[in-house]
C-alpha cells in the first residue's frame, strides 16, 4: 500500500517581496537624482531582542568618493515582513503593509532635514 501523504495543500506563488527589496527598489533612484554622488544602501543588522519584530535594517547615505556613510533610518520588522516599524531621528512610524512603508518613506526622503543632508552630502563631495 503506498504511503500516504500527511501535508495539506500549499499555495505556490511567487514569493512576496521582502522588506529588504522594498527598501532596496524605494532608495534606488538616489543615485539618479544626485548623478551618481549619493546613493542609498541597505544593511541587515544583528537580530532584534523585540520577538515581535526580530528583523533589523539600516538604511544609508553613502557617498562613494568620500567613502562615507550616514544613517538616514532604520526598520524592525516581522519574520513575515509586516508590521514593521520605521525609525528616524524624529521618532518611529509603525507600518502595517507595503503601501504603508512606501508612504513612511517618501515623507522621510522629502522631509527638510533628508534633503538638507543630500545636498550637503554633494556639496562635500564636489569640494
Amino acid at each position: 500500500m503506498p504511503a500516504t501523504n500527511l501535508w495539506p495543500d500549499f499555495k505556490i506563488d511567487p514569493k512576496p517581496r521582502g522588506i529588504r527589496q522594498v527598501l532596496e527598489e524605494a532608495g534606488s533612484g538616489l543615485e539618479d537624482k544626485t548623478k551618481g554622488i549619493v546613493g542609498f544602501r541597505v544593511l541587515p543588522l544583528d537580530r532584534s531582542d523585540n520577538p515581535a519584530l526580530p528583523f533589523r535594517f539600516r538604511c544609508d547615505l553613502y557617498v562613494e568618493k568620500l567613502d562615507y556613510n550616514y544613517p538616514l533610518l532604520y526598520v524592525s520588522s516581522a519574520a513575515t515582513g509586516f508590521p514593521a516599524e520605521v525609525s528616524t531621528y524624529s521618532g518611529g512610524i509603525k507600518v502595517d503593509d507595503e503601501s504603508a512603508l512606501l508612504a513612511a518613506l517618501e515623507t522621510i526622503f522629502h522631509s527638510g532635514r533628508t534633503v538638507a543632508i543630500v545636498e550637503n552630502l554633494i556639496s562635500m563631495a564636489t569640494e
